[in-house]
C-alpha cells in the first residue's frame, strides 16, 4: 500500500481545496488509515470533519478518529443521522430534517432550557439516547436539536450520507460548522449513496392532505397576500386533477389483458400511466396559475420563511413546497401516480441523477476525500457525484497484480429474470431454474466445506426459491429472515463461528450489512437476479435519462445496473480478498453482456458458463 502517496494526496486536498476520489481494495484496514491521516490533517489545519460512512464501519471509525483527537484535546461525535422523536409534531423527523423545519421563523415550543450536560452525557453512552426521551421532554428540551447542538462543538462528527445530502444542508452545515468553507467531508465507502439520495429526495403528495383544511390555515398567518393564496389554491386544484386523470388512466389500462396489449398501443392507451412527465406538472400550473413555474417556486420558497404558529402546518407545507420545487426545476426527475390498495392516492417526485444534487454540497465545502475499496469502472463515482473533468483527483493505490487469478467471477448465463409485465410466465420458468442450480450448488459446497453466501433480491425472491429445495442433512444453513425474534442475532452469530455454513440473506438487509462490517471470510457468494434498489419505475426513468446523457452502454450500468454492482464489489473487496482463492457466481444472463462484465474490477477473471460448478471445482484446483 503507497501509505505516504495516499497521505501526501490528502494533504494536497486541504492545502488546494478540491475532491480526491481513491480506491484501495483492501478492507477495513486501509479504510482506517484514511480515516488516521484525515483525522490529523483535519485537525492540524483547523477544519471540522465530517466522515460520511456505512453504518455498520461508524464504531471503528468513531474509535479511530476520537483517538486523533483526543490528542488535541477535541472532541468527535457519531450522530444517529436517520429519524428522531419529534414531540411538536407527534411523529418523528429525519436529522436533516432538524434544520428547515426547526429553526424557521416560528418557535418550536421545546428550543427553551438547554442543558448541553445531559446532551453529553447521552452521546458520552452513559445514558441510552432512546430510553432517554421522556427525560428530555420533561426537562423542555427537543431530542432532535442535540444533532446540531453537539456537532458544532465537535471537532469530528461521524454519521450517515443522509445527514449532509439533504435540502437543509447549507443550514445545517452552517450551524454545525460556522463555515462551511472551512469543512472537509470524508465519503467513506458511498456504495449506498445512490439509495440515500433516493430516500432524501422522494417527496410524497396526497388526494388527503391536498383536501386537508391546514392549506387554509395558511391564509391566516401574517405576512400571506392574497396573491399567494391565489397560487396556492391553484397549485391545489392542478395537482387534485392531474391525480383524478391518473386514477382514470390506471383503471382503463388494467382493462387490457396481455392478448389485447397490441390494441392499447393502437388506441394510444399508455404503457405505464403511472408515470407522469414533467411537463404535465409545469403545465398544469402555467394554465391555472399563470405566472411562470420558476415564480411560482419563489412564492412557496418565501411562505416558508413566515412564522407558523403551529409546527405540524409547517411541516406538511415544506413538503408541498419540495415536491413543487423538484417537479418544476431541472433535476432530472421523475414522477409518478402513488396509490396504496384501500388507501392513499397521490404522486411522488424522485430525483434521478444523484450528481445533480450532491454537487451542490461538494460545491459548498473546502474539500471532499472519496475513498472505496470496491474498483468500479473509474468513471462510476465521478458521475454519479456530478464531478467533471480537471476539477477532481483520480488515484488507484494498489498493486493488482498479486490479486490476479485470485478471485474468479463465474456468470450463469443459463438463466434470466424477466420482468414479469414483459414476458408473462418466463419468470416462473427462472425461478424453478434457480432452485434446481441452487440445490445442485448446496450439494457441491457441502462436499468440500467452508462458508457460502448467497444473495437474493428480495425476501419474496428467497421465499420463492428456497421453498423448491430439498438441501442435504448435516448441511448448516442459517437463513435471513424480515422479522428477527429475540435471540436470533445471538444464535446466528454462533453458528457463524464454525469453520462450514451457508447463509441465504437478501442483499442490503442488515446480515449483509454485518458480513461485511465483521469482514467474515467466505470461500464463496452465489447471487441470483439483478438486485435493483428502489421502485422498478424509478430504474426505467433513470436508465432512460442516464442514456441520454452517457450512451447507451455506460447510461443502462449507471441507470440500471450500478447500484447491484455496489454490493457485489463490496463483497468482493471486504471479504473474498481476505481468502487465498474465492469466487462469485452471478446468476442472470444479462451480467454477460460486455459492457456490465466491465464494472467487475478489471484484475478479476469473468467466465461466462451454462454450468459453473465444474469449473469452480477446476478453478480450485489449480
Amino acid at each position: 500500500m503507497e501509505y505516504e502517496s495516499l497521505r501526501r494526496d490528502i494533504d494536497e486536498v486541504f492545502h488546494r481545496r478540491g475532491v480526491l476520489v481513491n480506491y484501495i481494495p483492501w478492507g477495513l484496514k486501509d479504510l482506517l488509515k484514511v480515516v488516521d491521516y484525515t483525522t490529523q490533517e483535519a485537525l492540524l489545519q483547523g477544519r471540522k470533519l465530517i466522515i460520511l460512512s456505512p453504518r455498520f464501519f461508524q464504531r471503528e471509525i468513531r474509535e479511530r478518529a476520537a483517538e486523533r483527537a483526543a490528542q488535541e484535546d477535541r472532541s468527535t461525535v457519531i450522530l444517529p443521522s436517520r429519524r428522531l422523536p419529534c414531540s411538536a409534531i407527534g411523529g418523528e423527523i429525519r436529522i436533516a430534517d432538524v434544520v428547515n423545519h426547526c429553526f424557521g421563523g416560528w418557535k418550536c415550543p421545546y428550543q427553551k432550557g438547554f442543558d448541553l450536560s445531559i446532551f453529553r452525557e447521552i452521546l458520552s453512552g452513559e445514558r441510552d439516547l432512546w430510553s432517554s426521551r421522556r427525560l428530555l421532554e420533561e426537562a423542555g428540551m427537543c431530542p432532535s436539536r442535540l444533532v446540531v447542538d453537539l456537532a458544532a462543538e465537535a471537532a469530528v462528527v461521524v454519521t450517515d450520507y443522509p445527514f449532509v445530502f439533504h435540502q437543509g444542508f447549507r443550514r445545517l452545515l452552517s450551524d454545525i460548522a460556522q463555515d462551511p468553507r472551512r469543512t472537509v467531508l470524508l465519503m467513506v465507502e458511498p456504495y449506498y449513496l445512490l439509495s440515500e439520495v433516493d430516500e432524501e429526495y422522494t417527496y410524497t403528495i396526497t388526494e388527503e392532505s391536498l383536501k386537508g383544511e391546514w392549506l387554509g390555515e395558511i391564509g391566516r398567518l401574517p405576512g400571506v397576500l392574497e396573491e399567494d393564496l391565489r397560487i396556492l389554491e391553484a397549485i391545489k386544484e392542478g395537482l387534485l386533477e392531474i391525480i383524478d386523470d391518473r386514477r382514470r388512466m390506471v383503471k382503463e389500462s388494467q382493462l387490457f389483458g396481455n392478448e389485447e396489449s397490441e390494441v392499447a398501443k393502437r388506441e394510444r392507451k399508455p404503457q405505464n400511466p403511472r408515470v407522469i412527465k414533467r411537463h404535465e406538472i409545469i403545465a398544469k400550473l402555467t394554465e391555472r396559475v399563470d405566472i411562470a413555474p420558476e415564480e411560482v417556486v419563489r412564492v412557496l420558497r418565501r411562505l416558508l420563511d413566515l412564522k407558523f404558529e403551529r409546527p405540524e402546518i409547517r411541516w406538511r407545507y415544506a413538503n408541498l413546497y419540495l415536491f413543487v420545487k423538484f417537479s418544476v426545476e431541472q433535476y432530472g426527475s421523475v414522477l409518478r401516480y402513488y396509490f396504496q390498495e384501500g388507501g392513499e392516492e397521490g404522486i411522488r417526485v424522485s430525483v434521478l441523477h444523484p450528481g445533480d444534487v450532491i454537487r451542490d454540497v461538494i460545491d459548498e465545502v473546502w474539500g471532499v476525500i472519496i475513498t472505496a475499496t470496491g474498483s468500479y469502472p473509474t468513471s462510476a463515482y465521478t458521475d454519479l457525484m456530478g464531478l467533471g473533468t480537471g476539477d477532481y483527483t483520480l488515484k488507484v493505490y494498489f498493486d493488482s497484480s498479486e490479486y490476479e487469478d485470485t478471485v474468479r467471477v463465474f456468470i450463469h448465463d443459463g438463466i434470466y429474470f424477466p420482468k414479469p409485465w414483459r414476458e408473462p410466465g418466463k419468470l416462473e420458468e427462472a425461478i424453478v431454474k434457480s432452485a434446481e442450480f441452487l440445490e445442485s450448488f448446496i450439494k457441491y459446497t457441502s462436499d468440500v466445506g467452508g462458508r457460502y453466501a448467497v444473495v437474493f433480491p428480495s425476501f419474496r425472491r428467497k421465499d420463492e426459491i428456497l421453498g423448491l429445495i430439498s438441501p442435504p442433512a448435516g448441511v448448516v444453513q442459517i437463513s435471513d429472515i424480515r422479522e428477527k425474534p429475540d435471540g436470533w442475532w445471538e444464535s446466528t452469530e454462533e453458528k457463524m463461528e464454525k469453520e462450514n455454513w451457508i447463509l441465504y440473506l437478501v442483499g442490503n438487509s442488515s446480515l449483509w450489512n454485518h458480513i461485511i462490517g465483521k469482514e467474515i471470510s467466505l470461500r464463496g457468494v452465489l447471487l441470483f437476479d439483478v438486485p435493483h434498489k428502489g421502485n422498478w419505475m424509478v430504474v426505467e426513468e433513470r436508465k432512460k435519462l442516464m442514456r441520454s446523457r452517457y450512451g447507451r452502454v455506460k447510461g443502462t450500468f449507471l441507470g440500471e445496473y450500478l447500484h447491484p454492482f455496489y454490493l457485489i464489489n463490496s463483497m468482493i473487496s471486504h471479504n473474498l480478498l481476505h481468502k487465498k482463492k474465492a469466487f462469485m457466481v452471478l446468476v442472470d444472463r444479462r451480467y454477460s453482456s460486455t459492457g456490465i462484465r466491465a464494472g467487475l474490477p478489471s484484475f478479476i477473471r469473468s467466465v461466462t458458463t451454462k454450468n459453473p460448478i465444474p469449473m469452480i471445482d477446476d478453478f480450485f484446483s489449480q
